[in-house]
């Protein structure tokens, strides 16, 4: 009796042991997140992704949502999550966490479209080009990466474009190579380094951004026409914001309008004067436009600098409709300057026909939403209220 009596005992604490282990397995499965390769758990979430959200055995639950500029995410049932900063696997945790609703929820977070993490270092560098951005790195790490100087530093002058090219930092080389921080700053993704020669009897004019052939050219001693330059490196790209280029002369950065220079970029007549030492940056379009709501492929379009898309196109670059759309109550979000927002009604059975005239046209920082049909309304959308605050959360993001 003796021993069958520890036998029991020892037989059950084998049972609890299997159960508490088990309930342990189950929980680490809650947010799907092993499933995942490596580099995909850890990759760090940033604005612009794009993400694709699945719930285990919930369909309708799937989402394709976008990182906003002030770092969160729309998703239905949870809300706005806070996403920048966390890595793949973070943020399912996160979002399984917040539905309560659903027992042991399974959620698998997929990154479709990355945000580009690229630094450039032009000019007079032995190694000029594009290099992976890591974190913490400073101006003197990417100068570095690119092997150094071509130069010594009494004669090499650095300029820092940061924010997309809205932004120009010129900086002391020698003071950056004593290595104070306060004079050797943190660099973004998307920043571009410069790097030229002093010599004044090196005439060069260096040409950065979305041109074909950036770099540096030698120019004569009464300098370069822009219109003549732009020739020289190829033109612009289809990524480049005309509108918005900027020359830089003598520690002055001024914005230009280079569609005022007209088709033809050979004819020189009034076109302005770049001299040796001077930069002229193209930076890249940041024109854009929002797509959400009942759309394949929800997301943040570019358009032509300076131009305008028709709901068609915008339309097209989100892969069309979904099959719970309500296209006939589609609306463009628009806000003014002054912070307002103003509706535009869309119906797309008419867009789609053919028969409405003129196919409404959307601009840059519009938000183009598709609403959900509404189940047993016979066919009447409606506007869910996550759909609106997203929609209305996204066009104040632009």
């Amino acid at each position: 009796m003796f021993n069958n009596a520890r036998f029991t005992i020892l037989l059950r604490g084998i049972v609890l042991l299997a159960c508490v282990a088990a309930a342990a397995l189950s929980g680490a499965r809650i947010a799907n997140a092993d499933d995942l390769p490596a580099a995909q758990a850890a990759y760090v979430i940033s604005v612009d992704d794009v993400l694709s959200i699945t719930i285990y055995n919930h369909a309708e639950m799937t989402a394709d949502v976008i990182v906003l500029p002030d770092g969160t995410i729309n998703y239905p049932v949870v809300g706005t999550i806070r996403a920048e900063g966390l890595t793949v696997e973070e943020l399912s945790r996160k979002i399984a966490s917040g539905l309560t609703t659903i027992n042991r929820p399974r959620v698998t977070v997929f990154v479709k479209q990355s945000r580009p993490r690229k630094i450039s270092v032009l000019g007079a560098v032995r190694a000029t080009g594009q290099y992976d951005w890591k974190p913490g790195w400073r101006v003197l790490d990417a100068i570095a990466a690119c092997g150094g100087a071509a130069q010594e530093p009494g004669l090499t002058q650095v300029t820092l474009v940061a924010d997309s090219g809205t932004k120009t930092v010129p900086l002391d080389f020698n003071r950056l190579m004593k290595g104070g921080l306060a004079d050797n700053p943190e660099l973004q993704p998307g920043d571009v380094i410069l790097v030229q020669q002093k010599d004044p009897s090196i005439a060069q004019v260096q040409v950065v951004g979305e041109v074909i052939k950036p770099g540096l050219y030698t120019v004569s001693s009464e300098g370069v026409t822009v219109r003549s330059m732009l020739s020289i490196v190829g033109g612009p790209t289809l990524h480049a914001a005309m509108s918005r280029a900027q020359i830089m002369h003598a520690g002055v950065t001024r914005t230009v309008d280079l569609h005022e220079l007209g088709q033809n970029i050979g004819e020189d007549a009034g076109s302005e004067i770049l001299y040796a030492g001077d930069v002229l940056n193209v930076p890249v379009n940041q024109a854009k436009i929002a797509v959400i709501g009942e759309v394949k492929a929800a997301g943040v379009f570019e358009i032509p600098d300076g131009q305008k898309v028709s709901v068609l196109s915008a339309l097209a670059e989100a892969g069309g409709c979904t099959p719970d759309a309500e296209r006939g109550q589609a609306t463009i979000l628009r806000k003014s300057p002054d912070g307002q927002v103003t509706q535009v009604a869309v119906d797309l059975n008419k867009v789609l026909q053919g028969s409405q005239t003129g196919d409404a046209q959307i601009q840059a920082g519009d938000v183009f939403f598709v609403p959900t049909r509404k189940k047993g309304s016979g066919g009447a959308g409606i506007f869910t209220g996550v759909g609106v605050a997203a929609a209305l959360k996204t066009l104040f993001a632009f």
